[in-house]
């Protein structure tokens, strides 16, 4: 303080002239500081608001926190939507597709594989179909009783029920006993079986046919019939349409097989497959083929899953 008093008086102006120029230097830093501070505060609200907001898209109701109960339960509904990001399988697109779509078509569900594989359809599978002699009319009478359905596969030389499908029985009275009758009666008792009537252009052209609502070998068809005129196996009456095909044509096999029941035979990369549907579902993992035609001439198509 001593030397500070012996200096000249201009010295001493410049110095207090100086400090004074420092402090407002000083002030105004600090003042622009708490300015950017405040700013910066400002802009990282926004920011976090329009995380918020986008995060809060889908969601039942906006993100809120006026009060802790709203903010709970939003972010409760946000830890659910978000919940299935913790499980990878749950983010896998996965899709398949073959090379000749004609022969089948592929879908890929989130358990499947990626990969390829060589597909061979040597048969489809196919219903049971067994039509009856002709008639002239549709109206026409063919007889009463009792016709029970089993199913069931045939070896060539004895039927063997399938032991899940039962036995199933509709009875035939006298208001039902026409060819149409007969189909009416068999569709409306919902028993496993369609009954149609095809014309095939000739006079006595009107078939009944029975097919089995169910493909693959074991849903074979097999018609018992407990005709009104005791005579359950013959070509009259309503034993017309007994079908045992470990009969005599004419005692017990009175109907015609049309189409075979038959499982739908592939291989999948040299590995043989037998699925009683053309829809398979069970045989590559996560994939579900629908077969639509045989590829013998050319065996390979490649199902191609994407991850």
């Amino acid at each position: 303080m001593r030397a500070y008093r012996n200096l000249p008086i201009k010295l001493k102006l410049g110095l207090l002239v100086l400090a004074a120029a420092g402090t407002t230097c000083i002030l105004s830093f600090g003042g622009f500081i708490a300015y950017e501070v405040h700013s910066l505060t400002e802009r990282n609200t926004a920011d976090l608001t329009s995380v918020a907001d986008v995060m809060a898209w889908g969601l039942a109701a906006p993100l809120s926190f006026k009060d802790s109960a709203s903010a709970e339960a939003n972010l409760a509904a946000l830890q659910g939507t978000l919940a299935g990001l913790k499980d990878a399988q749950s983010l896998r697109s996965l899709s398949a597709s073959v090379a000749d779509s004609s022969v089948a078509t592929a879908t890929a569900a989130s358990s499947g594989v990626a990969g390829s594989y060589a597909v061979e359809v040597t048969q489809l599978a196919q219903a049971h179909k067994v039509a009856s002699s002709g008639f002239a009319n549709t109206t026409d009478t063919v007889g009463t009783g009792t016709l029970t359905f089993a199913f069931g596969t045939f070896d060539g030389a004895a039927f063997a029920l399938n032991g899940t499908t039962p036995t199933r029985t509709v009875s035939i009275g006298s208001g039902q006993q026409t060819l149409s009758g007969i189909r009416d009666a068999v569709n409306t008792a919902n028993i496993g079986v369609t009954a149609t009537i095809v014309n095939d252009g000739s006079v006595a052209g009107n078939r009944l046919v029975f097919t089995s609502n169910t493909s693959g070998a074991a849903n074979s068809l097999k018609v018992t019939v407990a005709d009104s005129d005791t005579n359950d196996v013959d070509a009259s009456g309503l034993s017309q349409l007994a079908y045992d095909p470990a009969a005599a044509v004419g005692n017990g096999r009175n109907l015609t097989q049309k189409v075979v029941a038959q499982n739908a035979l592939l291989s999948i990369d040299g590995i043989a497959v037998s699925k009683a549907s053309n829809i398979v579902s069970d045989a590559i993992q996560g994939v579900t083929l629908n077969l639509l035609k045989t590829n013998i001439s050319y065996p390979d198509i490649i199902i191609f899953i994407y991850c």
